[in-house]
């Protein structure tokens, strides 16, 4: 009689069980190999001793199609279960396989990483700088530009305001230069004029127009002066004056014009000429009459222009109207304008009245004698 089969300590059992494991006879799987197994030991499997081993080589489980070790053969090494992807390298005995972990590479990769992260970080932060200058620039170049504007704009209104400033002077000069100076006129004509003696009657003279042909002055007084001398066939008259010192000074009667009432002396000396004006004189226009009344040389009288143009009673010749005052002596004397240019002779006057004198217009004298 066959003993019953028992299986040796530590075989497989047989992979068919005719019923569950705690019965007798029953057969329980084969276990796996200590490098599959997922329980831990002394958990109580496998069991031990209570399955008959009669029937089942000593040496083991069935090794039909198997290697002796008990692992399968295909494609697998002899010692054990495949180590390719679970390897037991580490594992605790009898416990689950442990997965090999690169501890070297993450820390890399993690550096790696944070390095990309700063970078980007500090491209991000040289954006915004760069975003900001740039911002910055846009807003001074405007500052700059309003600035800018700013200043031309005022420099134009400057420039307005000097122009205005400007042309003010300039009215203002040529107010000024207007202005009667009564001073300044008896000082620039004083020199040109000079009391005439012509025999028993006197009156004024003045230097006025070209030099003589042989370098000497030409002057001129009204014909009534020296009409007496020049009747009685007299040709030479005085010139005296008594600033700076007393002068005298002998003058030939050149030419005269009964009819216009004006005489032209001439002198070897040479004396200051004053020019004659050649506009007409307006009503309220300063003249000042300088000459020597009653003898008195050097006299100089102020007023205005009463009017242009008057005819004296049946006289043909036109009169200028003056307020300033004349007298006996004035006679042949210069009447000028602020700019010390001769404007009449001085002539006559109305006598028992005040401020009711009369000239002579220069271009009369001018165009009869062709002098000035």
């Amino acid at each position: 009689m066959t003993a019953p089969y028992e299986p040796a300590p530590g075989a497989h059992e047989p992979r068919h069980a005719s019923g569950p494991p705690d019965q007798p006879g029953a057969h329980r799987p084969d276990p796996l190999p200590a490098a599959y197994r997922t329980e831990q030991p002394g958990n109580g499997w496998p069991p031990t001793g209570s399955f008959p081993t009669s029937g089942l080589p000593a040496s083991g489980p069935p090794t039909s199609g198997l290697p002796a070790s008990g692992a399968p053969s295909s494609g697998l090494p002899s010692s054990g279960p495949p180590t390719a992807s679970f390897p037991t390298t580490g594992a605790p005995a009898g416990g689950h396989p442990t997965v090999p972990v690169d501890v070297g590479a993450r820390p890399a990769r993690s550096r790696r990483n944070l390095t990309a992260v700063i970078a980007m970080a500090l491209s991000v932060v040289l954006l915004i700088v760069a975003v900001a200058q740039t911002v910055a620039l846009i807003r001074l170049n405007h500052d700059l530009d309003k600035q800018t504007e700013a200043q031309v704009a005022g420099q134009k209104a400057d420039d307005a305001r000097y122009k205005a400033l400007d042309a003010r002077a300039k009215a203002l000069e040529e107010r000024l230069g207007h202005t009667f100076d009564s001073k300044a006129v008896a000082e620039g004509v004083l020199p040109s004029v000079f009391m005439v003696v012509a025999g028993n009657s006197s009156g004024t003279a003045f230097a006025v127009g070209k030099k003589t042909s042989d370098g000497g002055t030409y002057f001129i007084t009204n014909f009534h002066v020296v009409d007496d001398l020049y009747t009685k066939g007299g040709r030479e008259v005085t010139l005296r004056r008594e600033r700076p010192s007393p002068q005298q000074f002998t003058a030939k009667i050149a030419q005269v014009s009964k009819e216009k009432d004006v005489t032209l002396l001439q002198t070897s000396q040479d004396f200051p000429r004053l020019p004659a004006s050649s506009d007409e004189v307006a009503s309220g226009e300063q003249i000042a009459v300088v000459g020597a009344p009653l003898g008195l040389s050097d006299s100089v009288t102020t007023g205005v222009v009463s009017q242009p143009k008057v005819k004296l009673d049946e006289d043909k010749l036109d009169y200028t109207q003056i307020s300033a005052p004349i007298n006996p002596g004035n006679s042949g004397g210069p009447v000028v304008n602020g700019d010390k240019q001769v404007v009449g002779i001085a002539t006559a006057k109305i006598k028992q009245a005040e401020g009711l004198g009369f000239a002579i217009p220069i271009a009369v004298a001018c165009q009869q004698f062709s002098v000035c």
